[in-house]
Parts: C-alpha cells; structure tokens; sequence
C-alpha cells in the first residue's frame, strides 16, 4: 500500500480532477481524520521532532478544503484552509520540500504560518502516500532560517516511510474489522430487490443478507455468503435466519429479536453461526432496517471474527467485552472513562448506571438460562436506546453503565427512555417477564476521577432503588452529604466491631395468659462520641459494606449465651434474633449449629426473627426454615403484612409465630387497621402460631389487641430494652413481671 513511487503529479494545478477525486477517496479509505488521537502516530512525530532538534513537527493530512491535523507538536492548530497554508505543496508536487527561508520564499513569503503563528522560516515536508496517492505530509518547522541539515531532510524521508507503513498495517487490520453502521445504512437506498442487491452487493467481499423481520427468511443473499457458509443460494432462501445457529443461539437471537422495538445496528456480541457442514465460526453483525420488495426487512453484513479471536489482539480484545451481551465489560469502561476524563479536560461527561429492578428473583425462579435471555434482551434495549459515540458497558450481573457527553438534564431524559424501554415486558417463550430500572447519574466535575463517578452513580442508583425503584436520580450535593455520612459509619464500623462496641438489650414479649416471656435481642452500638445509636442509624451501611455478616455472628452468640444465662428461669420462653436477608442463606443453619453446639442450650430457647422480605426467594426460603425447625429453633415472621408473604406460602413454611407490624398497631382506631390486625390474629390462630402485637405505645393498644384475641404483647408502654443485667433482675422478681403483664 504505502508509496509506489514518486510521481510530480499537481492533481490540482495539473487540471487532473479524477486523480484529485481518487485522492480524496483514498482519504475516505483510510478513515484516518475524524478519529481519536492514536499513540503511535502521537509517538513518531514526537520521535522526527527530537531527531531534527526542534520544537515544531506535524502529521496532517489534506482533505478537499481544509487541512487536517492529525497530530501536531509545538502549537496548536486542528485545521486550516487547504490554500492559505505553507503545506499544500507537498500534496500538489507529490515530492519532498526543503524550504531555509520561508519568508524569503515567493512561494510561502504570504501564507498566515510564516507571517503570523508559529512563525515558520525553515520547513521540511515529506508527502505521505497511501494506495500511490498522495494523502499528507510529514514535517518539521522552525521559527529560525537554515535550522536543518541534510541529515535532518533524509530523517524526515525515512520517518515519512513509517508513517507510510504504519498506515498500510492500519489498514490492513481495520479489514478484520466490522464495517460500521454508517456505511451499512448507506447502501439501504440501492438494495431494494434482488437484481439492485446483486449489483451493489453481489460481489462484496463480506458475507451479505437480506431477511424478512416478519418472518425471518431470507430474501437475498451474496456470493460471500455462499462461499462462507456452504449452502447453495436455491437452498439458503428456503431458510430463516435462525436456521445458520446453534439451538442456544437460535434461542437468544430469537428473544431479542421479540423484545427489542430498535435493533442496534452494530452488534458487537460475537455470534456463533453453523455451517453446512455442521462446523461454527464467529461472526460479528451489522445490520440497519430496509424495505425489500415492499416489505420491512434488515439488511446485514457478516464479519468472521475466528481467525481474529485466535490471535493475541483478538484475545487481547475479547478479554474486554462482556462474552454475553457483546458490551464493554468494566475493565474497559473503566479505561473509556478515564482517558476521556484525561483526554478532553473541558468536556461535559455523564455516566449512567443501570440495575435491572428484581432481576434476581426472575433468574432464581426461572433459571440462568432464561436470565442470560432476558440480559441480551435488555442489552440490546439499552445499546438502541444510546447513541452510536456512547460506550454502554455490561459492569456484571444484571449492572449496565452508560459514558456520554451529556448534561445531567439530558442524561435525565434518556434515562426516562431507557425506564420505558426496560419496564416492556420481556418474552421468553411463552412466558413475559416484567422486571425496570434504577439509574443513577452522575457528571463530572473538577476533581472527579473514574472512581470517583462511578461511586457517584452507585450512591445515585440506590437512591432511586430506595425511592420506589423504575426511576433514575441525578447525583447532587444532599446525595454527596449523605455519601460522605455512610463512609465515615462504614470506616467506624469497622472500628467498632473490632473495639466490641457493639451490645445487646432485650425487650420483654409477655404472654397475657400466662406468667411466661420472652426476649427480642435487640442490638445498640455504643458509640465513644455519639452516644448510643439503633440499629436504624447503622444497619443499612452494615449490609452495604458487608460487616452486617461479622455483626450478625457476634450478636447470635451474645444472644445465645444470654438464652443460657435466663435457662433456669421457670418463665423464660425464649430469646428472639433478628436476621438480615443477608444472613438468612445456608450459611446461617452452620452458624446455628456452631453456636447452638458451644452453648449446650434447648433449641426451642432460641427464636429467629425473619422479615418478609427474605421469603421472596421460596426455595431458598423453604430450606433455611426447614433446617432451622430441624434442630427445634423457633422461626417467627417479623412486621408481617408489609412485605412478600402469601398464604399458600405461609401454609407451607414451617414457622412459629408472626409479629403484627407496629403500623397496624399503631392505627388501630381505623377500621382498615383495625380489620388487617384481626385478620392476622384470627390467620396465626388457625394455623396454631404465636400472634405478637408489637409497638405498643398505650393502655388502650394493649387491651384493644388483647380483646381481638392476641395473645403475645410488646412494646415500650409495657417494658423498654434494658440490658441483660436489668433483664435477670426483672426474671427475679415477681412483681415486676405481673406489673407488666395488663
């Protein structure tokens, strides 16, 4: 490709308007202009500046008007009219220009670099040449006369010859490449039949097909198409599309294709296509919408990524997409961001962080395969719902971000798009799925760094999760306040279980009708500077960061060992535990059997608390509660009416007890209150559970449930937390048990 010798042809002055026009179509070729800073040309001519000692060297290359600047090193220009500048020469002879004085030089005596800016005298400018057409130049400037030497004019030839290769190996691996959806959607015009596909595409060097969305068949395909895949033309177009795939491939485009309204027109997942003789390669789609013979139907180009995906840049690149969704994965997300944060210091920059709303309780229930399913669905949703400059990247799970030149009131509204497009249903086979979205947005600002934005986007995202989820929240200063608040809990949590700061008091349960109580553990963090604080100042940030595990071990045993302690009393019932959703997984019947196996306690002493909430996965919800009423633990249901409870479920959940939600009780002089309240008591009546009516405040609370039926009462009207001390003196003394009993 690079220079096929020298040539003086001045396409320009010479007349020679088709060699000008095959010119500026080897520009295109090279697709070398519009595109970002690349570090090996940014390298060369930082490399032919130190060789010829000076401060002034360029890269450009030469367009129909304007000369473009591909890198430049000691000023500062992208562009310039083609005929007011010194280098124009270069391109019109096609031969190396040696200028000592360029103000001295009728040629350049006038021209703005020389009389102005970067004051150019000496100049030495090599043409750089691609397909045997003169592109650009490389050269050298100084602002001083005769500043080079012969040695410096053979430097800038032979630099100008990297330049020249460097090209033609770019080009060559841009051939591996997928054409991009510009050029696609181009050839839509000619290829509305046969005989125009033919013409325009029958030839390509890619394979090419039409296909009917509506059916999936094709309608047209290439020559390439035929030699790459080993059907004959007679057999392919009594095929669908689906019928070049592997069942599981089949399935996954089939599901994207039924839950996407725009496909992206650059698929950059791999695909696996079969060919007729059963062997796979991978293929890389480009695809736009057409109209075919009358009909809606997509026009797409295949590109074979085997041989690609077999070498080290193949690998190398492979490493950086999600293998699922064809999507940035973090590692190269993270590169994206921040070199645009280094690159382009002035510019607006947003991330978006997506969380698919519930995703989880889908792939539990339905299984992974359908959750990849629903993941390359909602890939595909959220890459057509972004614009083509944008990075949109698969992070892990079901987490997806977005990097793009936004306001945040922009930002906003693709954010709402994107909650549109995500609440659709997704269809898998029979079946629709709903599931949304939480975003949260964050741009940058002085100081940001990658890290920093995308924690801004984590703390954006999880507030809209606690704002209701199917929403998005802008990143602002409140959310920052309270981002800084949650790291300075979480570095202190971590202090304080390791200073054991953490204790237990317990609150009385009575049962009414009779002299026996219980005991909820509940736990306090006795802080050294805020004093004591409740689990609803801490507990939150311990799940976030993970302690919660760490804290809820220490407060089972504590509680434990406390249950051991109260044994010998003949009206202790038991100890109630709170555990977190977090911990309520198998690892919890271990920690269980641990702690029950040190203390040497009756099992029936120990109830744990659940809320409703951690029965949202049932099968995992059945095999802890079972295994926990195997070893005679008690397993009560916290706040119950609030959450994800049902009463098929209940029936078969081996529990012990429900405990009203203080709200009902807490309105219990509304009739809707009121109504819910006896429903529960009459439903843990039948189903022979304990009914606790919890958050007493008042006389007449206490009464008005006890008259409904319900049987076990806490609440500070009744008795506070006290520590475990207090809690054995109040065992002691008969009196203050019947005081508390109404």
């Amino acid at each position: 490709m690079p220079g096929d010798g020298g040539g003086t042809t001045d396409p320009v002055a010479g007349g020679s308007a088709d060699r000008e026009a095959q010119r500026l179509l080897t520009l295109d070729r090279l697709d070398i202009i519009y595109t970002p800073r690349e570090q090996v040309f940014d390298d060369l001519v930082a490399l032919v500046a130190e060789h010829c000692s000076t401060s002034f060297a360029a890269l450009w290359f030469m367009e129909r008007e304007l000369q473009r600047f591909k890198v430049s090193v000691g000023f500062s220009l992208l562009e310039i009219d083609r005929e007011l500048g010194v280098f124009d020469r270069v391109v019109r002879s096609g031969e190396l220009i040696s200028v000592p004085d360029a103000s001295e030089d009728v040629r350049f005596a006038g021209t703005a670099q020389v009389t102005g800016p970067p004051f150019i005298r000496s100049y030495i400018g090599g043409p750089v040449r691609a397909f045997g057409e003169v592109v650009g130049a490389l050269c050298v400037m100084s602002d001083q006369p005769d500043a080079f030497t012969a040695k410096d004019i053979a430097s800038v030839q032979r630099f100008t010859d990297f330049v020249e290769a460097l090209l033609e190996l770019r080009w060559r691996r841009s051939q591996d490449e997928a054409p991009s959806a510009h050029e696609v959607r181009m050839m839509v015009p000619m290829v509305t039949n046969r005989s125009q596909f033919d013409d325009r595409i029958g030839r390509h060097r890619r394979p090419a097909w039409v296909y009917s969305t509506e059916t999936l068949r094709f309608l047209a395909v290439n020559e390439a198409f035929i030699d790459q895949y080993g059907w004959d033309r007679e057999q392919i177009l009594s095929m669908g599309i689906l019928d070049i795939r592997d069942s599981d491939e089949a399935a996954l485009l089939e599901t994207t294709l039924r839950n996407v309204d725009v496909f992206p027109e650059t698929m950059v997942r791999l695909w696996r296509h079969r060919r007729s003789d059963g062997t796979s390669i991978h293929v890389q789609i480009t695809t736009t919408e057409c109209v075919f013979y009358g009909i809606p139907a997509r026009l797409v180009f295949a590109t074979n990524a085997s041989a690609r995906l077999a070498s080290d840049h193949g690998l190398m690149t492979a490493a950086r997409r999600d293998q699922l969704t064809g999507l940035a994965n973090r590692q190269q997300f993270n590169e994206a961001l921040a070199g645009a944060l280094d690159d382009f210091p002035e510019r607006q920059l947003t991330v978006m962080l997506i969380d698919l709303d519930r995703f989880k309780l889908v792939n539990d229930r339905c299984g992974h395969d359908t959750g990849d399913l629903i993941l390359v669905a909602a890939a595909s949703r959220i890459a057509s719902t972004a614009r083509q400059t944008d990075v949109v990247a698969r992070l892990g799970g079901d987490e997806f971000a977005i990097l793009c030149p936004l306001s945040g009131e922009d930002a906003q509204v693709v954010a709402h798009r994107l909650c549109e497009q995500l609440r659709q249903p997704f269809a898998v086979g029979d079946t629709q799925h709903y599931l949304s979205a939480s975003i949260g947005i964050t741009g940058r600002s002085a100081d940001s760094t990658a890290a920093s934005m995308l924690v801004e986007a984590d703390v954006a995202m999880y507030a809209s999760k606690q704002a209701g989820r199917d929403q998005s929240t802008v990143f602002d200063d409140e959310l920052k306040m309270r981002m800084d608040e949650l790291a300075t809990i979480a570095h202190e949590l971590h202090i304080a279980l390791d200073a054991d700061q953490f204790r237990l008091d317990f609150q009385p349960i009575i049962d009414a009708q009779s002299e026996r109580v219980y005991f909820e553990a509940l736990l306090r963090w006795h802080h050294p500077t805020r004093g004591v604080l409740a689990p609803n100042a801490f507990l939150a940030v311990a799940e976030e960061c993970g302690l919660i595990i760490g804290i809820g071990r220490d407060v089972m045993r504590d509680a434990v060992q406390a249950a051991r302690q109260l044994a010998d009393f003949p009206h202790f019932g038991g100890v109630c535990v709170n555990v977190s959703v977090r911990q309520f997984n198998d690892a919890l019947l271990a920690q269980m059997h641990e702690v029950l196996a040190e203390a040497h306690i009756d099992p029936g002493l120990l109830i744990v608390e659940i809320t409703e909430s951690a029965l949202a996965q049932p099968e995992l919800a059945q095999l802890v509660v079972e295994g926990l009423r195997s070893m005679g633990v008690g397993v009560w249901i916290d706040d119950f009416g609030t959450g994800y409870s049902s009463l098929s479920r209940l029936g078969r959940l081996p529990v012990t007890g429900l405990k009203i939600d203080q709200s009902f009780v807490a309105a219990l002089g509304e009739t809707q209150s009121r109504c819910v309240t006896q429903t529960i008591i009459d439903l843990g009546r039948g189903l022979d559970l304990a009914v606790v009516g919890e958050g007493i405040e008042s006389e007449q609370q206490a009464r008005t449930l006890q008259q409904m039926g319900c049987r076990y009462l806490q609440g500070y009207h009744l008795m506070r937390p006290m520590p475990l001390a207090d809690v054995i003196a109040y065992m002691d003394a008969p009196s203050s048990r019947e005081a508390s009993v109404v």
